[in-house]
């Protein structure tokens, strides 16, 4: 239980720091709030790490992650868009791309490797020192990292695409892999992929996911299936 506390009082440091570059921003500017806000969250979380907490990630599944993250979000904005609609949710323009180097930094770098330390590595493996099923773990730290997010679109976004992270993570726990796949799909928020290429893409998504998963996996199967403590 004082591993799922810890986790928790992390979380809403983490929370706390966001939510101040959100008040930041006038005087700091927003991108440097953000870029800010991002970096203060990494430092965070990776002082705060144990030195068990993590193994070495193959080369190949950071390559893997991000290509079948990128080719994948064609599917994912229309699967989020089905259920978002399907909900009740108003229809929105797609966000526009990040203004300034130090955004771009924080979206595409600081951003997927914070939030994948924070609900999948810290979150996941706190709430396995408690008797939950695997299916609970991946939900409850979903559901963290969704409602941070605020907007209703990124609500469910978020939620749907920390559910298959979360569940990619419980079956490898390779945290390089599903920082690499989060970072390949907010790539292509930002750099959409070409629109009519989007069955040629979900080919190619779905064989980096599965070489990905089979490359995380046997890494794991090499050291073992415990779970060192968040």
């Amino acid at each position: 239980m004082t591993a799922v506390l810890d986790a928790l009082a992390t979380t809403l440091a983490t929370w706390t720091l966001l939510l101040v570059a959100g008040i930041s921003a006038e005087p700091w500017g927003p991108e440097r709030a953000v870029f800010g806000s991002f970096l203060l969250a990494t430092a965070l979380l990776l002082a705060t790490r144990k030195p068990d907490a993590g193994r070495r990630t193959p080369p190949g599944c950071w390559l893997l992650g991000l290509l079948s993250g990128f080719a994948a979000y064609p599917l994912w904005t229309g699967v989020i868009g089905c259920v978002g609609l399907s909900i009740g949710l108003a229809a929105e323009p797609i966000q526009t791309r990040p203004e300034g180097w130090l955004t771009w930094l924080a979206v595409l770098g600081l951003g997927p490797v914070f939030e994948e330390l924070l609900y999948r590595e810290r979150l996941q493996n706190a709430f396995a020192q408690v008797p939950l099923p695997g299916f609970a773990r991946v939900v409850l730290a979903s559901l963290l990292f969704a409602v941070s997010h605020v907007h209703p679109w990124a609500v469910l976004g978020t939620l749907l695409v920390g559910l298959a992270l979360g569940f990619t993570y419980e079956w490898t726990h390779c945290l390089g892999f599903c920082i690499a796949l989060h970072a390949g799909l907010n790539l292509a928020s930002v750099l959409p992929p070409p629109s009519d290429r989007e069955l040629d893409l979900g080919l190619l998504a779905s064989a980096a996911f599965a070489w990905g998963l089979r490359v995380a996996r046997s890494t794991r199967k090499g050291m073992g299936h415990a779970v060192a403590p968040a």
